[in-house]
C-alpha cells in the first residue's frame, strides 16, 4: 500500500472499513494498517463480500489473542467482522510478522 493510499488516521471506536472497495491484493495492507492504529479498547468493523473466516483466523494468529473478533453480519453479499483491541497493559500493537 502506498502512503498516499492510506486510510488516514483512525481514531477512537466505531470505524468501518469497506474492504469491498479495494483491490484484493491491497486488502490485507488496509487491515494491518487499521488494526495498528487501534488503541486498547478501540474497535472497528471490516465489511467484505465473502465470509471473513480466513481473515479472522489470520488476525487471531498474528495478533496472539490481543484482539476480540466476532462476525457481526452474515450474508450472501455482505459480511462484517468486528475487531476490538483488548484493553490490556501487556497487549502489543504489532503483529508477529507485519
Amino acid at each position: 500500500m502506498q502512503r498516499s493510499q492510506s486510510p488516514g488516521p483512525i481514531v477512537g471506536s466505531g470505524n468501518t472499513i469497506d474492504l469491498r472497495l479495494h483491490q484484493p491484493r491491497e486488502r490485507l495492507d488496509w487491515v494491518v494498517y487499521a488494526i495498528g492504529a487501534l488503541a486498547p479498547g478501540d474497535d472497528l468493523a471490516f465489511l467484505t463480500s465473502d465470509s471473513p473466516d480466513r481473515l479472522r483466523n489470520y488476525l487471531h494468529d498474528q495478533y496472539n489473542g490481543a484482539l476480540e473478533l466476532a462476525i457481526l453480519e452474515r450474508g450472501t453479499d455482505l459480511w462484517a467482522l468486528h475487531v476490538r483491541r483488548k484493553p490490556s497493559a501487556n497487549s502489543t500493537r504489532d503483529a508477529k510478522n507485519p
